[in-house]
């Protein structure tokens, strides 16, 4: 019997002592972490095998290659009924409100003994505690992050300690153990969550599709309130950003949960605001540059935003730069 080799985590063991790592792992009589102990208790047994005939699970049969009936598919809408009625996120506000954060970090939660937690949020005491309490009754909680930005993924080696659990996300974002490439899923007892890769805000961000519910997470792709977001992090992003805009909209969803603000319940309106303000970012570098081909950044910066204020410099310099960069690009 072969036990799976966990990936090593650096930040895993700097809270015990040299003592304690040696005497084994720690023992855990309750809540959460009796849970997590159950759980590497398990990482030791064989998987059990799945059945393959009709009685299997819809995604065990998917990956026999079997195709599903239709009473699958009736299965299926009935869930996706139940869950559009009844189900909907847990949201935790995170206390970090900033110029660029607004309000806060929303951290969602999906399933109730399966359980996902999206984007753990700033490394803050009394927000993590918060997410412990919330998944203490769950038999399993996997984290998955959106991207790797730091009010999004600060939280999450002290939360991955005290709830021994692993991270998901995009392929090679910092924390991430289990890449999520397109299609693939997370399964909770709420349904699948499906990653859909949304580049543009970052070069590593995805949003997640939850069928069941008709409804996607999408980081900071969009938010819930304005028209914009920051867009400037690598060459190439404002192309990716339109083009992640398109996915989602082909989505059809009837709700979008962004980590920042309220959700969306108008995803086309909410998603034709954030391309027509990007469009017309664009156009105004189009005409600057015909105009003054040879203009620096900070004259650039001059023409589209007027005085900017201290605090946002430098991300509006990084936004100007992307901006020009697709302009000259796209010619």
């Amino acid at each position: 019997m072969t036990k799976t080799r966990r990936r090593s985590r650096p930040w895993r063991t700097s809270w015990r002592s040299s003592s304690q790592r040696s005497a084994g792992p720690l023992r855990v009589p309750s809540g959460p972490r009796r849970h997590a102990q159950e759980r590497r208790e398990r990482r030791g047994a064989a998987p059990a095998r799945r059945e393959e005939g009709r009685d299997a699970p819809l995604s065990a049969r998917r990956a026999t290659g079997k195709a599903a009936s239709s009473e699958d598919a009736e299965r299926i809408e009935c869930r996706r009924r139940s869950c559009t009625r009844a189900a909907r996120p847990r949201r935790f506000l995170a206390p970090n409100p900033t110029p660029f954060t607004r309000g806060g970090t929303y951290t969602h939660l999906v399933g109730e003994k399966s359980v996902c937690i999206i984007d753990p949020g700033p490394d803050h005491p009394e927000h993590r505690e918060r997410l412990v309490t919330a998944v203490a009754d769950a038999r399993e909680v996997r984290i998955v992050l959106t991207h790797d930005h730091g009010d999004h993924a600060g939280g999450v080696p002290k939360l991955v300690e005290r709830l021994d659990c692993e991270t998901w996300g995009p392929a090679g974002a910092r924390y991430v153990e289990r890449p999520l490439h397109a299609g693939e899923h997370v399964s909770t007892d709420q349904g699948e969550l499906v990653a859909v890769p949304t580049p543009g805000h970052a070069e590593r961000h995805l949003a997640l599709h939850w069928p069941e519910a008709e409804a996607l997470f999408v980081g900071d792709l969009l938010l819930g309130e304005g028209s914009t977001t920051w867009v400037g992090a690598y060459a190439g992003c404002v192309a990716d950003y339109l083009g992640s805009l398109a996915r989602v909209d082909g989505l059809e969803a009837k709700a979008l949960y962004p980590a920042h603000g309220p959700p969306l319940t108008r995803p086309t309106e909410a998603v034709a605001r954030f391309r027509a303000h990007r469009l017309k970012r664009v156009a105004q570098m189009r005409e600057l540059l015909a105009r003054r081909p040879n203009a620096s950044e900070a004259e650039l910066v001059e023409g589209m935003y007027g005085d900017a204020p201290p605090e946002a410099e430098k991300a509006i310099l990084a936004s100007v730069g992307a901006l020009r960069e697709h302009v000259l690009r796209s010619g």
